[in-house]
C-alpha cells in the first residue's frame, strides 16, 4: 500500500513527495531576496532529519546554515547559494540538494529537497520566521 502524505502548510497543500508545480515556481533575481530565516517541519523525511522544526538561514550573500531546531542547535547542512537563470542553486548539494521558490496565496513559501537513503526525496516546505 503506498500512502501520499499531503501537508496544508501556509494556505497550500503540498506533496511532501513531489517537487513543487511548475506553475507556482517563483523566479529569484537576487539573494537578498530570499535572505533571512526560514521555518517548517520536517516529518521523519529521511534517515538524516527526523521529527522537529526545520529551519535555514540564509545571508544576502548566499551562505546558508540548516539546522533542525530541538534541544541543542548545530549545523546540519551549511553551504552557498547562487542565481542562475533565477533559479536557487546550492554549491554543496550534501543535505538539501534542491532549493525552490513558490508563490501560495500571496505568500512566498521555501522549498528545500532533502534525498532520503533510498534515492526518494522528500519536500519540506519553509516560511520566513516572523522572530
Amino acid at each position: 500500500m503506498v500512502a501520499l502524505l499531503v501537508l496544508s502548510f501556509a494556505g497550500c497543500v503540498m506533496s511532501r513527495t513531489h517537487a513543487p508545480s511548475a506553475s507556482d515556481v517563483v523566479a529569484v533575481e537576487r539573494l537578498a531576496d530570499v535572505a533571512g530565516v526560514w521555518k517548517g517541519t520536517a516529518s521523519s523525511v529521511s534517515h538524516l532529519w527526523s521529527d522537529g522544526d526545520v529551519r535555514v538561514s540564509i545571508a544576502p550573500a548566499g551562505s546558508y546554515v540548516a539546522w533542525k531546531d530541538q534541544g541543542q542547535t548545530s549545523a546540519e547542512d551549511a553551504g552557498r547559494l547562487l542565481v542562475i537563470d533565477g533559479k536557487l542553486i546550492s554549491d554543496t548539494q550534501r543535505l538539501i540538494s534542491n532549493f525552490t521558490v513558490v508563490q501560495s496565496h500571496g505568500n512566498r513559501i521555501l522549498v528545500v529537497e532533502v534525498p532520503g537513503k533510498d534515492g526518494d526525496h522528500s519536500y519540506v516546505p519553509l516560511v520566513r520566521d516572523a522572530r
